[in-house]
C-alpha cells in the first residue's frame, strides 16, 4: 500500500511561514525585551544626569575651598558604578531574550519541512473533499428514497379511512421522517467553503480592513490569523458578520458595560476614514484611537451616572 505522502497531489498554494503559537511566543519575548529596554533607558538617563553633576562637582573640587565637593565626587563615582553594572545586566538580559527569540525563527531547513507538511495537509484536505462529494451523492440518493417512502406512506393514509382501519401510530413513518429532517442539505457546498477558508484561497471571500488594534482570527494554512490595525483581511460573509457588528460586548471584565466598535470595516468605509483622517491632519489609526477614547469616555460617564443614580435611589428607601 502506498503511503499518504505518495498518494496526495501537489498543489500550488500559499502557506504561512510560522504558526500562530510561534508568533505569540515571539511577541511575548519582544514584550519582555521592551520592558527591560524601558528599565535600561531610565537608568541611562540617571547615568547621564549624574555624570553631569559629577563633572560640575569635580570642577568645583579643584577650586579653592572645594574640599566639600570631593566627597560628592566619590559618592557619584560609586553610584555611577552601580548604575553601569545595572545597565550592563540589562544589556545581557536583552541579549539572552534576543537569542531566545531568534531560536523561534525557523531555519531554512525547518521552513522547508514545514512547507512539505503543509503541502501534505492541504492535499489530504483536497482528497477528503472528493469523499465529501461522494457522500453528498449518497445522501442525495437517500433523500430521494426517503421522499419516495414518504409519498407511499401518504398514499397508505389515503386508503386507511375507506376500510375503517384504526391507525396505531404513524404507519412507521416517524423514524424515517426524522432521518430525512436530520440529513444536511448542502454537505458538499459546506465542505468546499471550508476548504476554501482552510487553504486561504479566498475564492468566496471579500476584502476588509482591520479596525481593531490587534485582531486574532482562526488560523489557516495560509495565515497565522494575526492582524494589526489597518491591515487588509479577506473573509467570507459568514466569518465577517460578527466582526462587522456594532456594539459588541467588551472583553474587559472590569469595564463590562463598554460596547466595542466593529473589528473590521468595508473598503468603502475605510476610504471614508482615510478622507476624515486627512482632513483632521492625522493617520487613520490615530483617528480610530481618538474615536475609541471618546466613545469609551462617554460610555464610562453614562455608566457612572447610572450607577450613582441607582445608589442614590437605594439610599432613599
Amino acid at each position: 500500500m502506498k503511503r499518504a505522502e505518495e498518494t496526495t497531489q501537489q498543489i500550488d498554494a500559499k502557506f504561512s511561514a510560522q504558526s500562530r503559537k510561534n508568533l505569540f511566543q515571539q511577541d511575548l519575548i519582544q514584550s519582555r525585551i521592551r520592558d527591560v529596554q524601558n528599565i535600561r533607558s531610565v537608568e541611562q538617563r540617571e547615568i547621564d544626569e549624574l555624570s553631569g553633576y559629577r563633572k560640575d562637582w569635580h570642577e568645583a573640587s579643584l577650586k579653592p575651598k572645594g574640599e566639600t565637593f570631593i566627597q560628592y565626587v566619590h559618592d557619584a563615582d560609586a553610584d555611577l558604578k552601580r548604575l553601569r553594572e545595572r545597565t550592563q545586566s540589562c544589556d545581557e538580559h536583552i541579549a539572552e531574550l534576543e537569542a531566545e527569540k531568534a531560536k523561534l525563527i525557523p531555519s531554512s531547513e525547518q521552513a522547508h519541512a514545514r512547507a512539505e507538511r503543509q503541502q501534505l495537509l492541504a492535499s489530504l484536505a483536497i482528497e477528503r473533499l472528493g469523499k465529501d462529494r461522494e457522500i453528498a451523492k449518497v445522501l442525495a440518493n437517500l433523500r430521494s428514497l426517503l421522499g419516495e417512502r414518504s409519498g407511499l406512506t401518504a398514499k397508505m393514509m389515503e386508503i386507511v379511512p375507506s376500510i375503517d382501519f384504526t391507525v396505531d401510530g404513524d404507519l412507521d413513518a416517524r423514524p424515517f421522517n426524522d432521518l430525512l429532517a436530520a440529513l444536511p442539505s448542502d454537505l458538499a457546498g459546506d465542505s468546499e467553503r471550508w476548504l476554501d477558508w482552510f487553504l486561504g484561497s479566498n475564492k468566496i471571500a471579500k476584502p476588509y480592513v482591520v479596525r481593531d488594534e490587534r485582531l486574532v482570527v482562526a488560523e489557516t494554512l495560509a495565515n497565522a490569523g494575526i492582524y494589526q490595525r489597518g491591515e487588509r483581511i479577506e473573509l467570507s460573509d459568514e466569518r465577517a458578520v460578527e466582526l462587522l457588528r456594532e456594539n459588541r460586548p467588551s472583553t474587559d471584565t472590569e469595564k463590562h458595560w463598554r460596547r466595542l466598535p466593529p473589528s473590521i470595516i468595508t473598503l468603502e468605509n475605510y476610504e471614508a476614514a482615510l478622507a476624515s483622517a486627512e482632513k483632521a491632519g492625522c493617520s487613520v489609526q490615530d483617528l480610530w484611537a481618538q474615536e475609541d477614547i471618546a466613545r469609551f469616555h462617554e460610555q464610562d460617564r453614562d455608566w457612572i451616572e447610572r450607577f450613582q443614580g441607582q445608589a442614590k435611589a437605594l439610599s432613599h428607601r
